[in-house]
Formats: C-alpha cells, structure tokens, sequence
C-alpha cells in the first residue's frame, strides 16, 4: 500500500511538474517571438513564470526525495556498516521532516505577511507568490513521513 501511495505521488508531482515546465516554455517562446517578430511584449509572462518556477521547485524537490535522487554524499557508505547506514538513512528522512516543517511555517509567515498588499501589475495578491513555500515544506514532510514508514514496514517484514 505504502509503495503505491509513494507511485502515486510522484507520477503526479511529474505530472504538475511537466505541466509547469511546458507552460513556462510557452511562455518563453510567447515573450521572444512577441518582442522580435510582432514587436509586442506580454508584461505578464515574467510574473507568472516567477510564480510558476517556484511551484516547479515545490513540486520537483519531494519528488527528487521521494525518489531518493537528492544530492546525497553517499562517498563513505560503502565503509559504513549495515546497521548504521540504516540510522543514517533514518537521520535523513527526519532530516527532511525538520526541513519541511521550517518551509511550512516559514512559508505560512511570508504568506501572512504579504497578505493585503499587491504590488504586481497583474493587481494580485503578493501572499500568491510564496504560497509555493508551505506547500513545499508540507510535500516534503509527507515524503519524508512516507519513505521512514516504508522503512519501518521493511524492516517488520524482514524480521516476521
């Protein structure tokens, strides 16, 4: 059930990734072709490719965590005996739920500080550019979350 639920979740962070990575060449190609051939600027390509790289990020960071693909020193594992490479692994998951819990509520901050304020010439709401951030944190908490249960339920496995 865990692997399925953990498939799951990064098939769609992939997918919103994709999607964000699509639009925002769309937007490029719009901006370039716009400026040089029909002489016209879209003033609001910027802002919202911005708004949408940050929302990659939120998206690709769990997934690359998920996936176990993050930059890792993995130099002295090898040297390392089982048992505590292990801890070690466990150390990093709790490690990422430290880390999401500072985006969470860093990111909750910033988006209440900015609340009520809009100096965007799209006339939105400032909070809208960090929303990524809680998101973020909350992704990677329940990433992290996800893979020590699947650690926890291999090891149950391993000794039944």
């Amino acid at each position: 059930m865990l692997k399925k639920i953990k498939t799951g979740l990064i098939k769609s962070l992939l997918a919103v990734c994709t999607v964000i990575l699509v639009t925002v060449t769309v937007f490029a190609l719009m901006q370039v072709c716009g400026r040089y051939i029909f002489l016209h600027t879209f003033f609001w390509v910027e802002e919202i490719t911005a708004i949408l790289l940050g929302w990659l990020v939120a998206c690709g960071v769990p997934m690359v965590w998920l996936q176990g693909e993050h930059i890792a020193m993995d130099a002295i594992d090898a040297l390392l005996p089982v048992k505590v490479r292990e801890i070690w692994g466990c150390v990093i998951q709790l490690m990422g739920i430290l880390m999401g819990g500072v985006c969470l509520y860093s990111g909750v901050r910033a988006v209440r500080q900015n609340m009520g304020f809009s100096i965007s010439m799209l006339r939105y709401d400032e909070s809208i550019r960090f929303l990524f951030v809680p998101a973020m944190g909350a992704l990677l908490i329940v990433s992290a979350c996800l893979l020590l249960a699947e650690r926890y339920q291999a090891k149950k496995e391993g000794k039944a």
